[in-house]
């Protein structure tokens, strides 16, 4: 299924301190979806979540997490911050990037 547009949408990416993973942040933050991402490195996602806030249409939200997706532990808490944090019962896009 295509999506038409990614205004008002929820998405996760994993592995979002550096490279594809903090583009891919920066394009979907731009055409107004909001993001929770995660990295190992919380400096890196920091940046990444700041960068991309700083050209957003009014609403949306990106937010960064530390999380080792190899540990299920803190996937879980992951998912818990990042839906209090949205102000959201679900997430519309998952994006796993992470190369753990």
């Amino acid at each position: 299924m295509a999506v038409d547009s990614f205004t008002g949408k929820l998405a996760v990416v994993t592995g979002g301190g550096s490279g594809i993973g903090r583009e891919l942040v920066r394009q979907l933050a731009a055409q107004g979806c909001s993001v929770a991402t995660c990295d190992l490195n919380p400096d890196s996602v920091a940046v990444t979540a700041a960068t991309a806030w700083a050209a957003v249409p009014p609403g949306v939200r990106v937010t960064s997490h530390v999380c080792d997706v190899s540990d299920e532990a803190q996937v879980l808490r992951f998912r818990d911050e990042l839906l209090e944090r949205h102000a959201s019962d679900h997430v519309d896009l998952v994006f796993s990037n992470a190369d753990i």
